[in-house]
């Protein structure tokens, strides 16, 4: 071994030199800072301690009779990244789920970001497909969220995914309250207002109009008029929308992405 001459007693040594290996590389979050796991987190406030303990026996009731783990995430803010990234970095980070079954969902809401997403274990793909956990966000969650009902939301949102997965929610475990208020009714907006109605109508005379005008006349030029402002007519936008209590070791699962996401 190579070495460096030291002067020892007026006698020179050589001093081998050891190069320390370089320690594991340990990749950190993306975005916002993971919290530890949990069954339950709510690091924005909107779950009252009983309601997160709550939440924890049941889950842990959950999976003790289905293996399937089941967990939910409330922060401020996923940091910059998008609720999809961030979520599934978490959930692979926990490992939530049986290994090899890979039988894990954890909600994840940001609420200074208005978004939430279920991610489900790569092994859910039969019981909470991606449709599935659209249909819960949006029939489910959402409605309660946009009503100011963020802690009724998760209840909710939980209890039902439970339901899809085949878990029993009764009387005696279920985290909906029997005296939370309704759901509320969706108040879904004109698909299309009178206005686009109009002006539909408008561009089938114009159509006609020109059909006419172009078989007796013969000009070519109608098509590029009409063209023109079928682009224009059809440039509008219509945007259809779509805390920490206990511990808890995972199961080691993992998830390739797979639930769905909303805003409110």
């Amino acid at each position: 071994m190579h070495g460096i001459r030291v002067l020892v007693g007026g006698v020179l040594a050589a001093a081998p030199i050891v190069l320390a290996a370089p320690a594991a590389s340990v990749a950190g979050p993306v975005g916002a800072p993971y919290p530890p796991p949990a069954v339950c987190v709510d690091w924005a406030g909107v779950l009252d301690a009983p309601s997160c303990a709550r939440i924890t026996r049941v889950l842990d009731a959950d999976k003790r009779a289905t293996t399937d783990e089941i967990a939910v995430v409330v922060v401020p803010t996923t940091g910059g990244v998008s609720i999809e990234t961030w979520g599934t970095g978490l959930f692979n980070s926990w490992g939530v789920g049986q290994r090899g079954r890979n039988n894990g969902v954890l909600l994840v809401v940001a609420t200074d970001d208005q978004r939430l997403r279920i991610v489900a274990g790569s092994g859910l793909t039969d019981r909470l497909p991606a449709g599935t956990a659209s249909e819960i966000i949006e029939g489910t969650i959402t409605p309660l969220f946009r009503d100011g009902r963020i802690r009724d939301g998760v209840l909710a949102g939980l209890d039902e995914i439970r339901r899809h997965l085949g878990h029993e929610v009764n009387g005696t475990n279920q985290l909906t309250e029997p005296s939370m208020a309704p759901i509320p009714a969706a108040t879904d907006s004109p698909s299309e207002p009178v206005w686009v109605s109009a002006m539909v109508l408008a561009v089938l005379v114009a159509l006609i109009g020109g059909v006419g005008y172009m078989v007796l006349t013969g000009k070519e030029w109608f098509w590029d008029r009409f063209d023109s402002g079928s682009a224009s007519s059809h440039s509008s936008n219509f945007s259809n929308s779509s805390g920490s209590s206990g511990s808890s070791t995972f199961g080691g699962g993992s998830s390739s992405g797979g639930g769905a996401s909303g805003s409110w």
